[in-house]
């Protein structure tokens, strides 16, 4: 088996070779904190070892992931490095991609004449590749940097990169195409050609739903998806057509999750759906294992062509349903508005609130009319405040004689409350009237308890009712609260430092209900909930909770078996 050192050799090959799996998955995955951190540690360890087409492919990624989260400096020169490498050992595509890579970074910086010389020379290489994907990549960055630099042949590269990309099924970079040639269009003042071209790209958000795992969109794509409705929702505005506005914005939010909850559709529409997608995963499957590869291989792209053909026929069959009015998913529309105003009635009224860039707007339906108030506050001065509310309350968890700073606390607490109020509900008074309210928020605005929001001496909640929703489409289809009984709960206590009193919560809510079972203490298992919740009508946590909005799949509740993600 070797010598001592070539055992401990071959160890430290392996564990680097995990670690940077490891590491590819967490980007993937858009966990770049970890990735970070992990080809940050991993790349040097690579150059020890001599480990060059490995370390080449740390640094690049090291590089990708720099980029996401901002550093890019650090991008810069681990992609440069990259190049290096990847060159030394001959593998020209991989180096062309990392000055695309470049490429956009300079773009971004501003600086379009570096970005256009990175561009060519790394689309020399790629356009010989057989892979379209690449080419497709190469192409794309060079219509972006025509784009910002204001070349008259951007509307002809991008009318034939959308024609080549719609011909390989690449539907991020159909997309990403068309958001482009409405901009393009906006800017040259032909707004109803902007709004088609928009309307395009909504359109196949529609049909297409599921994200691709496409590394040219990995960083934007859910941006490229909800561009053409927020550039829909302003063209509306700017024209006046609030109900349309309203509907384009409600659809950028409302879809997946009232899709979600809704059991209606036909099974031919959505049996295609399905086969579509797992065409679709499989392509792109097929399209990473041909870009991690050092060199084209036959059998790849004879499975990527059988591939495109399978999904351009499912394709094909969905449009040809959708053409005659049975969409797999119908969209919020004109109906979908009327039901939501028809179930408001004239007791309450909706406020959506919008976020463009750092300025909130708000929609707001009453009476059957749709209004729309621009610029009402700004986001990072609602985050601010909400930061100094969090603050007081806080205040509360320290020192032994907090009773003698209460009333100071809340005087503090309640003068935020109250400029919350006039930032956010004074603008719409009039429209709402007495009325309740059901807010579905936005941005900072997600943080805002209205209820709590004061005007003078009285809280909202003392003068009418205050309920969330996510969109006013999921609002819609919630059960109205008539008949639906409660005949058995589960409720869950877990106490720790930061919360002792759950176990008294759980007593008096237990008090309220004709039949609970109850899990407290060390009973209050994942395990626990896992055999009891599946014929449970409600069922309430009562424990610590961790978010981490810097890594949401690591948010957590506190059991008595640990920390459940």
């Amino acid at each position: 088996f070797g010598t001592r050192r070539q055992r401990q050799m071959c160890i430290r090959d392996r564990s680097a070779i995990a670690e940077l799996e490891i590491a590819d998955i967490y980007l993937e995955l858009n966990l770049t904190n970890q990735a970070f951190d992990i080809y940050k540690r991993v790349s040097p360890v690579f150059k020890r070892l001599r480990m060059r087409a490995e370390e080449a492919r740390s640094r690049a990624n090291f590089g990708r992931t720099a980029l996401k989260i901002g550093k890019l400096s650090a991008a810069k020169r681990q992609l440069n490095a990259a190049i290096k490498l990847y060159e030394a050992e001959q593998n020209n595509f991989a180096a062309a991609a990392c000055r695309l890579e470049l490429a956009r970074i300079e773009s971004d910086a501003g600086d379009q004449s570096a970005a256009a010389m990175l561009a060519a020379s790394a689309s020399g290489v790629l356009k010989k590749s057989e892979n379209p994907r690449r080419r497709l990549a190469a192409e794309w960055v060079e219509a972006e940097i025509m784009l910002r630099s204001a070349d008259r042949r951007a509307r002809k590269k991008l009318a034939a990169f959308i024609e080549k990309a719609e011909s390989h099924g690449q539907v991020a970079y159909v997309q990403a195409g068309l958001n482009a040639m409405g901009r393009l269009e906006m800017r040259s003042g032909r707004n109803a050609d902007a709004r088609s071209y928009f309307e395009r790209s909504a359109a196949m958000v529609e049909m297409m739903r599921s994200p691709l795992p496409a590394e040219e969109f990995s960083l934007a794509f859910m941006a490229e998806r909800i561009e053409p409705y927020r550039e829909l929702t302003n063209l509306a505005i700017a024209e006046g057509r609030f109900r349309d506005a309203f509907i384009w914005n409600e659809r950028s939010r409302s879809r997946s999750l009232a899709d979600s909850m809704s059991a209606k559709g036909t099974a031919g529409p959505n049996l295609l759906a399905t086969e579509t997608h797992r065409h679709r995963e499989e392509l792109n499957r097929l399209y990473k294992l041909l870009d991690s590869a050092a060199g084209d291989t036959e059998s790849l792209k004879r499975k990527i062509g059988a591939a495109e053909r399978k999904l351009a026929t499912a394709t094909r069959r969905m449009n040809s349903i959708s053409g005659n009015g049975h969409s797999p998913q119908a969209a919020f529309g004109k109906a979908g508005l009327e039901a939501v105003i028809g179930r408001l009635g004239s007791g309450r009224a909706l406020v959506e609130f919008t976020l463009s860039g750092d300025e909130i707007g708000a929609f707001v339906l009453a009476d059957g009319e749709v209004e729309f108030f621009g610029g009402i506050a700004s986001n990072s001065e609602i985050a601010a405040a909400i930061r100094s509310l969090r603050f007081q309350f806080e205040s509360l968890k320290y020192g032994q004689n907090v009773d003698a700073f209460t009333a100071s606390l809340r005087k503090k607490a309640d003068v935020l409350l109250a400029r919350m109020y006039e930032k956010l509900v004074r603008p719409i008074r009039d429209a709402i009237g007495d009325r309740g309210l059901v807010v579905v928020p936005a941005g900072a605005i997600h943080l805002v308890p209205f209820h709590a929001l004061k005007e003078e001496k009285r809280y909202l909640i003392e003068e009418r009712e205050v309920v969330y929703a996510p969109s006013a489409a999921v609002w819609e289809r919630l059960p109205n609260g008539e008949g639906n009984g409660l005949d058995n709960a589960l409720l869950i206590a877990f106490a720790d430092e930061k919360i002792p009193l759950v176990e008294s919560e759980v007593a008096a809510i237990r008090e309220m209900l004709s039949n609970a079972e109850t899990l407290s203490g060390k009973d209050a298992t994942f395990d626990g909930y896992l055999d009891r919740s599946g014929s449970a009508d409600l069922i309430h946590f009562a424990c610590h909770g961790s978010f981490r909005p810097d890594d949401p799949m690591n948010s957590s509740l506190h059991l008595a078996d640990g920390w459940v993600t």
